[in-house]
């Protein structure tokens, strides 16, 4: 356990915040658990620590080359709902779905993975194109963050899942093993700290390996009343960078 792990478990900020000014600061680390700082500030529902360890908020951490990568890729957002009996795509960079700020609040992110249009949107499906586990990492962890933060059970489990990958000797054989697994979501209860800024119900997280890496974000009962949609095809490009 590392003095960031004492911090964040004992809900001291400026402590917190004093530790990550540091460059030796290993802000990932994990306990004899495998537990993470971030992990430990979400149990204590100590929500501006959650939000300072979380990979999306960390962006000065990231090499020139993960920055450039995240910059020169776009991933795709399909929401499937009511549009006039057509599905809503649109395409950001990596860099603005996962660290981009909100330019008029610097305090709140340029894209919440959550749709915010509850009524017409059944669920949201997120396609990062190329097999990087950090974006996959970052994704995942917003849409924890956006939620509320409450259901760290499930969050833990869904990132052990991430051991699942075969790493191959050369980076573009790096993929991840099948793996089909349940994980029961903990039902929030009207006394649970909510560190959440919207009111957005449980999302159904589908993490899908064929063809890229694609993010479905369920909004509702409305997510599991249509099928998973086909999976385009996964643009082209050479020079991938693995963080």
């Amino acid at each position: 356990m590392t003095p960031l792990h004492i911090a964040a478990q004992s809900d001291h900020l400026h402590v917190v915040e004093c530790l990550l000014e540091r460059e030796d600061c290993k802000r990932t680390a994990r306990d004899a658990f495998g537990i993470t700082p971030f992990i430990l500030a979400a149990k204590q529902k100590s929500r501006d620590i959650v939000n300072k360890l979380a990979p999306f908020n960390q962006l000065e951490t990231l090499s020139k080359d993960a920055l450039g990568a995240c910059q020169g890729f776009q991933g795709t957002i399909v929401d499937f709902g009511n549009f006039h009996k057509e599905n809503r795509v649109t395409k950001r960079s990596v860099f603005e779905i996962l660290y981009a700020k909100d330019p008029s609040n610097p305090r709140k992110p340029a894209f919440t993975v959550l749709p915010k249009q509850q009524k017409a949107v059944d669920f949201r499906w997120i396609h990062l194109p190329a097999n990087n586990m950090a974006w996959v990492e970052a994704l995942l962890t917003k849409v924890f963050v956006e939620e509320g933060a409450h259901d760290v059970d499930a969050y833990i489990a869904l990132e052990r899942s991430f051991s699942h990958q075969h790493r191959g000797q050369q980076i573009h054989s790096h993929f991840m093993r099948p793996l089909c697994h349940t994980m029961p979501r903990t039902p929030k209860h009207s006394d649970d700290s909510d560190l959440s800024d919207v009111d957005h119900g449980p999302p159904a997280i589908i993490v899908s390996q064929s063809s890229g890496l694609g993010i479905d974000v369920g909004t509702g009962s409305g997510a599991e009343q249509h099928p998973l949609p086909s999976i385009p095809r996964t643009p082209v490009r050479t020079g991938t960078v693995s963080m």
